[in-house]
């Protein structure tokens, strides 16, 4: 595995993955501390779907996993939510990126679901009406 530095002026630099510190079996991008026996973020596949942000415009949003894997002398430096596994949904060009549990990202998937049934079924209600 190579890294995906950039603190190296843009070389690539061999991991530092260990047989006790690897990836996840998801993680297609890692990203290394630029300090020996630093934090490895782990990033998943990105899905990108096009949305509206207030306007008629199109923008991306993204969605993967990430993780952010310290060493156990870190821990209890951030939200303990944070510092397990989680998802993110960008929005680059608004400025705005929000991290969720993996709970959290069920319910929002759920809710998601619900609506779309919901808008779905108002739309073929008005389509069969007119």
């Amino acid at each position: 595995m190579v890294s995906d530095d950039d603190h190296d002026d843009d070389i690539e630099v061999p991991s530092r993955h260990s047989r006790t510190r690897g990836c996840p079996d998801w993680c297609v991008q890692c990203m290394h501390e630029p300090v020996r026996d630093g934090a490895f973020w782990h990033r998943g596949p990105a899905t990108t779907i096009s949305v509206y942000g207030g306007t008629t415009r199109p923008i991306p949003l993204t969605i993967r996993a990430g993780y952010m894997d310290k060493l156990p002398k870190d821990w209890g430096t951030e939200p303990a939510d944070l510092e397990k596994p989680y998802v993110t949904m960008d929005v680059p060009d608004e400025g705005r990126m929000f991290t969720l549990t993996p709970a959290a990202a069920y319910e929002v998937a759920a809710a998601l679901i619900s609506a779309a049934d919901a808008a779905n079924a108002a739309h073929r209600a008005a389509t069969q009406a007119a």
